[in-house]
């Protein structure tokens, strides 16, 4: 089946508008499964099928956090406040990736709701004034593709080879501190105020994230990328009825 991104596009904005967040979420699935097959190697083509399929992949985690964020009592719950955060931050990470690659509408439409969304955030949640910033050693690094060490083998990390995005994959480290900042590399490592507990005068942490894992191309190392993915409704199946003859 011929798939056009413009039209594909258009069809998720019409699921997003009626409220059908599951059809939308397997919609974004199929677009990028589909899009990604494109990404051979390190031409034009490999390039545009790697930027459409990674706005795909965007607009997934966008509609996940619009879906977590409809109900007016989402900022009640912590858990839901954290996950709502780290989707937002990865949002803006996936758009940036693909911005200037892929021309839509979509992207300002997306850039003003995030922007209206932060805004809301501060307002009911307020701005974090301290964040986890984990001093690392990395001993031993290799190339996701070959799996040698990244600085023996050929290939350059951020380049597609044969439909493979190579990244320098962290094998060995330690942790030597874990710092408080305020201007953190990753604003993940977000510590809330429900994180603070006082015992005898002093103030601890407790269950305050370090480290996140994200990868902008999660989505080339197979169909395992989409957490939560809604399962297809059933199909109605018709009763047949059987015909009776009466003696």
């Amino acid at each position: 089946m011929t798939r056009n991104p413009t039209d594909d596009l258009q069809h998720w904005s019409d699921l997003i508008g009626g409220g059908d967040y599951s059809a939308a979420k397997r919609h974004l699935f199929e677009c990028v499964e589909h899009y990604k097959t494109g990404v051979k190697g390190e031409d034009l083509d490999s390039g545009k099928a790697l930027a459409t399929s990674g706005l795909f992949r965007a607009l997934y985690d966008f509609t996940i956090l619009k879906e977590l964020t409809e109900v007016p009592s989402w900022w009640c719950h912590s858990k839901t406040i954290e996950q709502a955060w780290g989707l937002y931050w990865d949002c803006i990470e996936r758009f940036d990736f693909v911005n200037g690659a892929v021309e839509t509408p979509v992207l300002d439409q997306a850039d003003e709701y995030l922007t209206g969304f932060k805004r809301r955030f501060d307002e009911a949640i307020g701005t974090g004034n301290l964040y986890a910033s984990p001093e690392i050693i990395i001993k031993r690094e290799t190339c996701s593709i070959c799996r040698k060490d990244i600085r023996a083998c050929d290939h350059v990390p951020g380049r597609v080879y044969g439909g493979l995005h190579c990244q320098a994959m962290v094998e060995d480290f330690d942790i030597r501190a874990v710092s408080f900042v305020r201007t953190p590399k990753d604003p993940r490592c977000r510590i809330w105020s429900w994180c603070h507990v006082e015992r005898e005068g002093k103030t601890y942490f407790e269950q305050v994230a370090m480290m996140c894992l994200f990868s902008l191309t999660d989505f080339l190392k197979g169909p395992g990328w989409a957490d939560g993915l809604p399962a297809r409704p059933a199909k109605k199946r018709r009763r047949q009825r059987r015909k009776t003859t009466r003696r």
